[in-house]
């Protein structure tokens, strides 16, 4: 593990963007929100020009079994990121973690409301099987409503690093 301070996170950044990158990802869940915050604080002035994407749903770190996939959850969730962010959406949300225990329809069902209302502009599934995605996006086919638009798998061929903010 190795910790970054915020003027070299945002030099970083500012090298990604000035080189030509443009999607910026982070999660509720990293460094407690901060991570959010930084970006936030980066995409001041420039949010037209950066695409934000970040997760959210992701069950408490003392509790991995614990769902946050009700309404509410992703709701506050949502909420909470678009305060870190200080934008008024969200590129794409990913829901972190998926609960084969519930119904897909009432989570489909949620994410469509969230951008009805504007929160979102697409949203995809992080750590979820192919078969729970496809399941979703049936369901979400067969009601008129929009389904995930993309997957992030949990693994890679890179080696998986965590670098802390501050």
């Amino acid at each position: 593990m190795r910790r970054i301070d915020k003027k070299t996170a945002l030099k970083i950044m500012e090298m990604y963007v000035s080189m030509g990158g443009n999607v910026i990802d982070t999660a509720r869940s990293y460094c407690g929100g901060k991570s959010e915050e930084l970006v936030g604080r980066f995409v001041q002035g420039k949010r037209d020009k950066i695409i934000i994407s970040t997760k959210c749903a992701h069950p408490p770190a003392d509790n991995m079994k614990h769902s946050r996939l009700d309404r509410e959850s992703i709701e506050a969730d949502i909420d909470a990121s678009l305060k870190a962010l200080g934008t008024d959406y969200i590129d794409i949300i990913w829901l972190h973690r998926d609960d084969v225990s519930l119904p897909v329809m009432p989570i489909i069902d949620t994410l469509n409301l969230m951008k009805k209302k504007g929160k979102v502009r697409f949203f995809g599934a992080s750590n979820w099987t192919y078969d729970r995605i496809a399941e979703a996006n049936s369901y979400a086919a067969e009601s008129g409503q929009e389904g995930f638009f993309a997957s992030q798998a949990l693994y890679n061929l890179a080696t998986r690093t965590r670098v802390w903010l501050f």
